[in-house]
């Protein structure tokens, strides 16, 4: 068990964190997949996965922080939720995984009643499951334990929290398709399939459809799977427009990634990993703005009407428009 005595000290930090003016919200991060799989038939193991878990759920609360975000990708290849030759039955795990679900987020749940729980997949993870004409067939027949893992959940949610869908395949949508509109409408409704009837209308209430974008696809070479080319001859007005419909189809949040730049110059200060590592605002000149502006329009149109009054290039086009004119 992870002793809250050790961990108290941060809270201290997180507080100071969420000060900041540029950070509306901000989320402890926590990670899903095990190293070593949790047997679902082992009482103990599960027990201190809920406990470690309402112990990252009472840190954020008490740091002021808005929620706790996940990660669910299987980074160790565990398959924890994926059947295994090893467990019960499919109809008995898929039980008890749903038994665990609401066992691990009833700790947190009980320590932040109203927290706002962002994952980069929940029903999201396979995305063929929302567009069949048998959600749960398809997952029983995969193997697939997750939906009975996020019903767990769903099951004890109060109706105090809420809970995001940030669906990292959006990593390769494209706004010229209309892929996060679709997407957003199939996450409400398409994955009502894989929720028990009992909790359909909880999941309507309390999901959150949000959608990942990867910033490297826009600076990375050709000859990288991860690319994204030029839009009317611009890569930044490329990941301007997907950002733009995301957060148009979002109902709350959109998530940004990137690895290969820095968001901010680190020269000349103690921080060895990013000296020298140009930001992302070097590599696609313009991209603060651009981020800032589909975030904030009204700021960002505020912010640069002055600067271009203070720079005395904000030019009047009215006044030269013979009369008599009118606007609609």
């Amino acid at each position: 068990l992870w002793p809250r005595d050790e961990l108290k000290g941060h809270i201290a930090t997180f507080r100071e964190i969420v000060k900041h003016p540029s950070l509306r919200e901000s989320f402890l991060s926590s990670w899903w997949a095990p190293r070593k799989r949790l047997a679902w038939t082992d009482d103990a193991a599960w027990r201190t996965f809920a406990a470690n878990m309402g112990t990252i759920a009472w840190l954020a609360k008490e740091g002021g922080l808005r929620g706790v975000l996940v990660d669910a990708e299987d980074y160790p290849k565990s398959e924890q939720y994926r059947l295994q030759a090893d467990d019960p039955a499919y109809d008995e795990t898929a039980r008890l995984a749903r038994k665990r679900g609401a066992e691990v987020f009833s700790a947190i749940f009980r320590e932040y009643p109203d927290v706002t729980f962002l994952s980069f997949w929940m029903l999201s993870l396979n995305p063929s499951y929302l567009s069949s004409n048998d959600p749960m067939g398809d997952a029983r027949a995969n193997g697939s334990l997750w939906p009975w893992f996020v019903n767990g959940m769903l099951d004890v949610m109060p109706a105090t929290a809420k809970f995001v869908d940030g669906n990292e395949h959006a990593y390769r949508y494209e706004a010229e398709k209309g892929q996060f509109y679709r997407s957003a409408c199939q996450q409400r409704t398409g994955a009502l399939g894989l929720v028990a009837p009992e909790n359909r209308q909880k999941y309507l209430a309390q999901l959150r459809a949000g959608f990942g974008i990867y910033l490297d696809s826009y600076v990375n070479p050709t000859n990288s799977n991860w690319y994204f080319g030029p839009v009317n001859g611009s890569r930044l007005t490329h990941y301007a427009q997907n950002l733009a419909q995301a957060t148009a189809a979002a109902d709350e949040y959109v998530w940004v990634y990137g690895e290969k730049r820095s968001w901010v110059p680190w020269k000349g200060t103690k921080n060895t990993r990013f000296q020298g590592v140009e930001t992302w605002d070097d590599a696609l000149p313009g991209f603060s703005d651009e981020m800032g502006g589909v975030k904030d329009p009204r700021g960002y149109c505020r912010r640069r009407l002055g600067q271009m009054r203070k720079e005395g290039v904000l030019t009047n086009l009215v006044d030269g428009v013979k009369r008599p004119w009118g606007t609609w």
